[in-house]
């Protein structure tokens, strides 16, 4: 490079038109090293990755061609150049060769493994033009004794008017060898006119056209011809790819995901979402072909998830359009997002696609309550589009399942753990027991959930308590109406053995039975016993949405009751023996929407509570504790 400090606009560059070289080449991401014989200006370094000057370069020599030409030429481990222009003032071209060794060299040092020279009338032999991309170079030399045109035509390779690349040119008959590089940036490859065709081989056609010559001796006794010294593609780097595909299908890994959670028997969930967020780059056009499944044992159920996806049109900057799809209890839907609305508020097209009869939904994937959930399946690519380097499809999924659910059967919940009571000091109960005469709870309980019911406490000498307790009957175990899951006790160390059972009801003429006690034997020994110490029911909120099952945490169901717990219950208490307690909840089944039929779905929110106050009052006969009897001692 060489700088215009004086003005003269004959030889030198000026310094604003390398500056706007420079920023062109820093606004496309390339850095910028500038080599140079002369003092660099301060503008220019200040905006470059790097600078070098220097005067001399020693790899630089001249030599002369069998045809009386001068070249200045360089051969170094970096690269190869040579410029057969023997009108160049010396101190030009040695100038020009020395800042392309110096560039390189410092590219290198720099740790680049390929730099791009810009600088005029400057040829690159092929051992550089090997490392370029998009290129054809055609070497050639007329010997002939007329000037000469000389054309390669490529005719797979065309621009959009479907004009084949073409390369070459005028050949003078000095025999002095000419380079023609054209570049294919721009070009399409393929058959033209025909864009949805195979191609099944490329089409070369070569065209040579010697001028004509009058009055002019054609010497018989030398030699003429027209020698095509090379004939050099690069490598190709393809902006993109079109195609037509059919029926082309690729599966993708299969996620498990693993302990779902269980819901209880009659309870279902009302509605889940399932929500892929889907980027691609791919300009084919993609249909999913997935499923949810739901794994218990060798069981399943599954949903089809088979939209077809949102895709680019034809781009070389790898732009995206996003697609995401929703499915719930209703269907599917589709929302399609473009390149220039990709994060938008509002879709740019929405498919929905409801249910086919006899078609799971999400929901029933849900209420088959999995042990496993499977998702995974493939895609099908079919029809005509485009595929660019480094495109790709990526996305997320997530799974939403609102506390939203319908009871069909009323549903009993149990915590985890029942709580131990430390058996008493027999002399304390023994006193207790004498001077009691009742017990009496008094309770209020504040309801702003959506759900109805009954809180019982229950009591046992046991941890076993089985949720089915209320459905029990007196009998042999064989003679149960229902066929339970006995698990609870079959899983102990050594497994306990029931056999029979002793049932107690609370009201015997209730239409729906509720236990006081219930006996477990094993060949007519008792193994354990629960008892139900109070039942207290609290309705659901008054203020309940009944379509969306929202319950309005402003306007709460208070309830107050009271009970007499007598000495039966008490006795289970007041005692000498380990004793253990645990409260069941039983919720009641969904509400029907009158019209329909249909339960409504109960919603829970983070505003719902169930608040108990209770306070138990003892009466005793304090006679018993040993004082003298008399009238005021109750």
């Amino acid at each position: 490079t060489h700088f215009d400090h004086t003005n003269d606009k004959r030889l030198f560059t000026q310094t604003w038109m390398t500056v706007e070289c420079i920023e062109n080449f820093n606004n496309l991401g390339f850095e910028v090293i500038v080599a140079s014989h002369s003092q660099i200006p301060k503008e220019v370094s200040d905006i470059c990755k790097g600078t070098v000057v220097d005067e001399y370069n020693p790899s630089l020599r001249i030599s002369r061609e069998p045809d009386g030409s001068q070249c200045w030429w360089g051969d170094t481990d970096l690269f190869k150049v040579q410029h057969p222009n023997s009108n160049l003032g010396k101190n030009w071209s040695y100038g020009s060769y020395m800042n392309y060794y110096n560039g390189a060299e410092e590219a290198k040092k720099m740790g680049y493994e390929r730099c791009l020279f810009t600088n005029y009338d400057i040829r690159i032999d092929d051992k550089f033009v090997e490392d370029l991309t998009n290129s054809i170079k055609l070497s050639a030399k007329n010997s002939l004794f007329s000037d000469t045109e000389i054309e390669i035509k490529f005719q797979n390779f065309f621009n959009s008017f479907n004009e084949p690349l073409i390369v070459g040119g005028q050949l003078n008959n000095d025999g002095v060898a000419v380079d023609f590089v054209e570049s294919m940036a721009e070009y399409f490859f393929g058959v033209p006119g025909f864009p949805d065709s195979t191609l099944d081989s490329i089409a070369v056609g070569i065209k040579a056209i010697v001028n004509s010559i009058s009055d002019s001796p054609i010497n018989l006794g030398n030699t003429y011809g027209i020698a095509v010294n090379q004939l050099l593609m690069s490598e190709i780097e393809l902006a993109y790819l079109t195609a037509v595909t059919y029926d082309m299908e690729f599966d993708t890994p299969s996620s498990n995901i693993e302990g779902v959670p269980q819901v209880g028997v009659g309870l279902q969930f009302y509605d889940v979402q399932l929500i892929l967020d889907i980027y691609t780059q791919i300009g084919i056009p993609i249909q999913l072909d997935m499923l949810l499944k739901g794994l218990k044992g060798e069981d399943s159920v599954m949903t089809i998830i088979n939209p077809e996806l949102n895709v680019p049109e034809i781009n070389t900057t790898n732009d995206s359009v996003r697609t995401i799809i929703t499915l719930n209890k209703d269907g599917q839907k589709v929302e399609w997002y473009h390149k220039d609305n990709i994060d938008g508020e509002l879709p740019d097209s929405i498919i929905f696609t409801p249910l086919d009869e006899g078609q799971s939904s999400i929901v029933d994937v849900m209420n088959f309550i999995p042990e496993t959930l499977e998702f995974g399946g493939g895609a099908k690519i079919n029809g005509a589009g485009f595929l660019a380097p480094n495109s790709f499809l990526w996305g997320t999924f997530t799974l939403i399942a609102p506390l939203a659910f319908i009871f069909e059967e009323p549903v009993n919940i149990l915590p985890a753990e029942p709580t131990a009571m430390e058996p008493m000091d027999p002399s304390t109960s023994q006193k207790i027991n004498s001077a009691l005469v009742e017990a009496a709870l008094n309770v209020t309980i504040t309801n702003n959930s959506p759900l109805g019911g009954s809180l019982s406490l229950l009591i046992s000498d046991s941890t076993i308590f089985p949720l089915f307790l209320d459905s029990l009957i007196t009998g042999s175990w064989e003679n149960q109406i229902y066929n339970f899951n006995t698990t609870i006790w079959d899983a102990l160390e050594p497994p306990m053995v029931i056999d029979s059972i002793s049932f107690i009801a609370i009201d015997p003429t209730s239409d729906t039975l509720k236990a006081l006690e219930v006996k477990f034997f094993n060949d007519d020994n008792l193994q354990f016993f629960i008892g139900r110490m109070f039942e207290l029911g609290f309705p659901r909120a008054d203020s309940i949405e009944y379509h969306s099952g929202y319950a309005n945490p402003e306007f709460p169901n208070i309830h107050t009751s009271s009970m007499v717990i007598d000495t039966t219950r008490m006795a289970w208490v007041i005692t000498e023996e380990s004793r253990y307690t645990i409260a069941m909840i039983t919720f009641d089944k969904s509400p029907i929407q009158s019209g329909t039929g249909e339960f409504i779905p109960l919603t829970f929110q983070t505003t719902n509570t169930i608040g108990v106050q209770a306070y138990l009052t003892l009466t005793l006969d304090t006679g018993g504790l040993g004082r003298e009897k008399n009238s005021n001692d109750k």
